[in-house]
């Protein structure tokens, strides 16, 4: 309840970095820089719950016991969705929240996974999804942890699009909305090219359709945006 507490003064209640525009949610956006006492914490709980295999993207498995102590983490993956995190401290950070996305326990993947995107917001997407796809993507937890954080990161980029007006050729800000365009675009082509590993030669069920959830989301912006077109290696045609 204390670490809520302070987790609530911090961000600023519940609904703060929530907006009908994310580009003023980062302006908002509290720094760790500035607390440091929060900042140890947060690395603390991290360090706590992360226990990396020897591919350095899976959370070692165990019972119910090493699902409460994964659990401890929570309060900082909620930080780390609504604040910014010092440069110098990104890195390590980010590999615990892989990590994270690798556990066994689908809720702690799902919420590590959430917490991606805010970890890359100012990285181009495209380049963020080869990133982690390009990943030993081994196991099959690891692997679903993936296509997770690549689905956060497509709906946020996604949203972004969508909230940008169609802009009108001759307009000053239709080589802005063209850039987001091209960019969706070959996230979408970079996605796709991995049709064959993450579905055709994928025996696992679950992870077979969580690789065509992104397809889908893609598919849906198609259907509101006909100014997207999205190279699909043929992929978009399959039905799970």
């Amino acid at each position: 309840m204390l670490f809520k507490s302070l987790i609530d003064r911090f961000l600023g209640g519940r609904n703060a970095g929530k907006s009908s525009k994310r580009n003023h949610a980062q302006i908002c956006k509290p720094s760790l820089g500035k607390r440091p006492d929060l900042l140890h914490a947060v690395l603390r709980l991290l360090k706590a719950g992360d226990s990396p295999s020897p591919s350095g993207t899976q959370l070692a498995s165990g019972g119910q016991g090493h699902r409460a102590h994964a659990e401890s983490v929570f309060p900082a993956l909620q930080i780390l969705q609504k604040a910014s995190v010092p440069a110098d401290y990104l890195p390590a950070v980010r590999l615990s929240v892989f990590n994270l996305a690798g556990s066994p326990h689908w809720h702690i993947r799902d919420m590590a996974a959430r917490t991606v995107p805010a970890l890359f917001e100012y990285q181009d997407p495209l380049e963020t999804v080869e990133q982690i796809l390009k990943l030993p993507l081994i196991e099959q937890n690891t692997l679903h942890g993936a296509l997770l954080s690549v689905r956060y990161i497509v709906r946020v980029s996604i949203e972004d699009f969508l909230n940008e007006p169609v802009q009108a050729a001759d307009s000053p800000m239709a080589s802005t909305s063209s850039c987001v365009l091209r960019t969706l675009q070959n996230v979408f082509s970079c996605y796709s090219g991995f049709f064959h590993m993450f579905y055709e030669k994928n025996q696992c069920a679950f992870t077979r359709a969580s690789y065509l959830d992104i397809i889908n989301d893609f598919g849906e912006l198609m259907l509101v945006r006909s100014d997207f077109e999205g190279k699909s290696h043929d992929c978009y045609c399959v039905s799970r």
